[in-house]
């Protein structure tokens, strides 16, 4: 595979240019295009029910790993909606083919060790899809290709203080099976925050 394929300046890695070939190739109806950076989103999946075709639209300024992971994302509503005629956008049918997805990528090694983690914690552990586990990954995705040093909430000592991504403050107070029970400092309620959380910086000084 020559680097001069047109994915290779995104994902910088010949064996996701393939593994993302072979992919596209294997529905003949499927075009991909890349897109300038969209304020509301990474990607997109457009499914012309008339003339049965679909594409995927990913924008041109994501990191290799998320232009990887938003690619599975989608693609995984082009396998629901060749299936199936009525669907969930992000019900069972597409958790199943996310998952598919992104478990095979991980067999073939196209992640950062430190995004499987993450991957594992927040939807294979329960086989759970949300927004706010999909943020966590994103966080994962962005420090490891940007080679920042990770720091989960399970890395925290119980009574530590620490901010999120969001502003959020809060103290470690205990854990809960795969969570953290905290206390967020401003308005004093408590929370459930995942392990696999990224901690954005200790507070040392409250």
């Amino acid at each position: 595979m020559s680097h001069e394929h047109i994915l290779y300046q995104f994902v910088k890695n010949e064996k996701v240019v393939n593994f993302i070939d072979q992919l596209v190739l294997s529905i003949p109806n499927l075009h991909v295009k890349i897109e300038p950076p969209r304020i509301t989103k990474y990607g997109h999946m457009k499914h012309d029910k008339l003339r049965h075709l679909f594409t995927i639209s990913i924008n041109n300024n994501l990191s290799p790993s998320k232009f990887l992971y938003v690619f599975l994302h989608e693609y995984a509503h082009v396998l629901v909606a060749q299936q199936f005629k009525t669907y969930k956008p992000h019900g069972n049918e597409w958790k199943t083919s996310f998952f598919k997805l992104l478990h095979n990528a991980m067999n073939n090694e196209l992640f950062h060790p430190s995004i499987v983690q993450a991957i594992h914690a927040e939807f294979f552990s329960n086989f759970v899809y949300s927004r706010q586990r999909d943020f966590v990954i994103s966080q994962a995705i962005d420090k490891a290709d940007n080679n920042v040093p990770l720091l989960f909430v399970k890395d925290l000592n119980i009574g530590t203080a620490f901010m999120l991504k969001n502003g959020m403050q809060f103290i470690l107070l205990e854990k809960r099976r795969t969570r953290f029970l905290c206390k967020e400092i401003r308005n004093n309620h408590n929370y459930l925050i995942s392990s696999y959380a990224i901690v954005d910086k200790v507070i040392k000084n409250l």
